[in-house]
């Protein structure tokens, strides 16, 4: 106590107090054990529970097999009862079942079907699986805890799939357009559309589309284009195209579409000779420009002669205009003469 004797009274009385008290204490639980907390450990389960999966789709009834195995106890009027009333899954059916026996190392299985409404995707659910055993109306021997994932679903369908042209010459390139609808709850992602390597494509940069979020009940449409090998012979052939996407599991999924295109060969034309030439230019075209050539000439040929008739008259009338003033001019000199 050498470390109180600087403090005051009062002080050292409150120190000296608390030091005896926690003295007293600790010789209390060290000579009564029935004073100290017993620690609390959890009693070791009887029976082993198992469920086939542990993931639910939204929207769709869901068939969940639970199996319970016995460790090491031969269990006489074993009673079952799951709940989910704190959860917004849906039991549909039966809650609670019994078995009569269940030996040690002996196993029984029963059904559950469980909806889970789309407002609980991307939710985990708890359900509560109470088992009772032994003398009827005890407590539940031992309680576990159900857990479930749950996700979307999703049904890609491709539709409307029209190919241009069709049929297609060899060697030239070839477009097929279609739509894509997801009917399922929950969106597709990192979609992407290709064709399928063929021996009758030659595939280029269009031939891959990149589509991205495919969110349900929206169509989104796509082309995608390649090229038909020039060695081809005609007929009819089945083109793939494929789809690629990632459901919310991370998980991805494809799905193809097969379109046949009709492939054809353009004849060759051989070249005309040079008259040849000239009579398909006549029977086409030239027959319009050489009407127009007749009318041309038809036209100066009538202009012409009238050019003509007009000049022609006005020298007759000139001539007959001299004629008269060259026979007055000599009458005039006449009279004058004799006068």
């Amino acid at each position: 106590m050498k470390h109180l004797t600087g403090l005051p009274e009062r002080k050292r009385l409150i120190w000296r107090e608390i030091l005896l008290l926690v003295v007293l204490i600790f010789a209390l639980s060290t000579l009564s054990p029935s004073f100290a907390v017993p620690p609390v450990y959890a009693a070791p389960a009887h029976i082993k529970v198992e469920v086939s999966d542990h993931t639910l789709t939204a929207g769709v009834n869901n068939t969940i097999t639970i199996r319970l195995t016995s460790i090491d106890l031969d269990i006489r009027e074993l009673r079952a009862t799951l709940d989910l009333s704190l959860t917004p899954l849906v039991l549909l059916g039966d809650n609670h079942w019994k078995f009569t026996y269940l030996d040690e190392g002996e196993s029984v299985e029963f059904d559950v079907v469980i909806y889970a409404p789309e407002s609980a995707i991307g939710f985990t659910c708890s359900a509560t699986l109470e088992l009772t055993f032994g003398t009827p109306g005890l407590q539940p021997s031992e309680i576990h805890t159900i857990n479930f994932i749950v996700y979307g679903w999703i049904d890609m369908v491709i539709y409307d799939v029209e190919v241009d042209p069709n049929p297609v010459a060899a060697g030239s390139p070839v477009t097929i357009s279609a739509n894509i609808l997801n009917r399922g709850n929950v969106a597709a992602m990192y979609t992407n559309v290709s064709i399928v390597p063929s021996d009758t494509l030659v595939l280029t940069g269009e031939s891959i589309a990149y589509i991205g979020q495919v969110d349900p009940n929206a169509p989104v449409p796509f082309f995608v284009s390649a090229i038909v090998r020039s060695d081809v012979d005609e007929g009819v052939y089945p083109v793939v195209i494929q789809v690629v996407y990632q459901d919310d599991r991370k998980i991805f999924h494809s799905i193809t579409r097969t379109v046949q295109i009709q492939v054809t060969h353009v004849e060759e034309k051989t070249q005309p000779k040079p008259s040849q030439r000239f009579q398909l230019w006549l029977i086409r075209k030239g027959w319009v420009y050489l009407t127009a050539l007749i009318c041309v000439a038809t036209a100066a040929s009538a202009l012409y002669l009238r050019r003509r008739r007009t000049r022609g008259k006005g020298e007759i009338e000139k001539l007959l205009a001299l004629k008269r003033h060259s026979s007055g001019a000599t009458e005039v000199y006449v009279d004058e003469h004799y006068r």
